[in-house]
């Protein structure tokens, strides 16, 4: 009830898409509720910054994004020495607590990605926002999805005081991690760098790690702040041996290095920084594995899509779980197997559900759970999808 009143709420008196993220920030409760209609006054009252463009860096290192180790490439090409020199240049109480060489080399991978959303985990006081949102502006599209569950509105402040070309580029949320990440996956924001500098505790980085991995794009990066605490380490270790198809560029996870804190443990200069790359496609192996729930508006569903990166033959496993949300919670599950033989490209697989007469105008999501044994695994390009 709630959300769906902040919905109306967001689409009758919000001016721009930052007050709608704010208004539904406030569907998770009515603390909330209060705390987002609070930081989105203090938005349109707060004094907004001047209209022209930023100053920009005289130059950046364009690399080639497929090499072995992309990371490697950026902080060794000449221009990253002026490009760290822009970024030591600013105020250190704007730098907040990252060094040069990290937003530097942010900054260097937004610029070659060229990406439509850059998620940030931990906003602090929006510095490195700003430095990814740089980025961005000089590109000319993209948006940063920025999250922090402390100091709404006084971030916020500082965000009305950039320059519009890179205030126009960012969205606050003030919410925790999870409540992003519930929102992003059902938003189906697909991002091609996720930086994660929020709670430095182990089970909040494993959480956003592997959270972040799901929104991660064919061959993205997520890239992992404060390495040298015990917590990100081993979450990002942890994760890397437990998705053998993701790779870290540079060697600080299996480095050895083990201690509780060593801030020595990076091996990217000038950063605190381990990050991790996902695979050029979709993964799919022995163990059972899924994209996360799809809303689910026909009264049917035909089956399943698959856009199939390299020749397949073996069988692959399918279940969906189905759930209708109202009026009382129901759950059911249904499973198919399909034999593919030298598969390649676009490949459907039929696959049908039927939804009863008296489901079909409530909401309802289709959980789709696959599993792979042939030679070799199962490469996709993109997620599949249900038809």
């Amino acid at each position: 009830m709630i959300g769906q009143w902040a919905k109306r709420l967001a689409e009758a008196v919000a001016p721009d898409e930052q007050t709608i993220i704010l208004l539904r920030s406030g569907a998770h409760g009515a603390a909330n509720m209060g705390r987002g209609l609070r930081a989105s006054w203090d938005a349109w009252t707060a004094r907004r910054g001047a209209a022209g463009d930023t100053d920009q860096p005289p130059a950046f290192p364009c690399i080639d994004l497929t090499a072995a180790d992309p990371i490697a490439a950026i902080v060794s090409a000449p221009e990253f020495v002026a490009l760290n020199r822009f970024f030591a240049e600013i105020d250190q109480a704007e730098r907040a607590l990252v060094s040069a060489g990290t937003q530097a080399l942010l900054y260097a991978l937004v610029r070659n990605l060229a990406p439509e959303h850059v998620i940030e985990i931990g906003t602090y006081r929006a510095s490195t926002a700003k430095a990814l949102c740089r980025a961005l502006a000089a590109n000319g599209h993209g948006a940063l999805h920025t999250v922090d569950p402390a100091g709404g509105a006084a971030i916020l402040r500082l965000l009305r005081r950039w320059p519009r070309a890179l205030r126009e580029r960012a969205c606050f949320y003030p919410m925790s991690s999870m409540d992003f990440f519930n929102i992003a996956i059902f938003q189906r924001i697909a991002s091609d760098l996720i930086f994660v500098d929020g709670n430095h505790d182990y089970e909040y980085a494993q959480f956003d790690i592997e959270s972040a991995a799901r929104l991660v794009r064919p061959g993205g990066f997520v890239a992992v702040d404060n390495i040298s605490q015990a917590g990100p380490f081993f979450a990002a270790r942890d994760f890397l041996r437990g998705h053998p198809a993701w790779r870290e560029c540079g060697d600080c996870l299996e480095s050895g290095r083990t201690a509780g804190f060593d801030l020595r443990r990076s091996t990217i200069p000038d950063t605190d920084l381990c990050v991790i790359r996902a695979p050029a496609g979709y993964v799919i192996g022995s163990r059972p594995e899924t994209t996360g729930q799809q809303r689910i508006g026909a009264p049917h569903i035909q089956g399943i899509e698959l856009a199939i990166a390299r020749p397949a033959t073996g069988t692959l496993r399918a279940q969906y779980v189905i759930r209708v949300r109202e009026p009382v919670m129901s759950e059911d599950a249904t499973e198919t197997t399909a034999t593919l033989d030298g598969a390649s490209g676009s490949t459907r697989i039929p696959f049908r559900w039927d939804f009863a007469a008296e489901h079909v105008q409530l909401e309802r999501t289709v959980e789709l759970w696959l599993s792979w044994s042939g030679a070799g695994e199962l490469e996709l390009s993109r997620p599949p999808t249900l038809f």
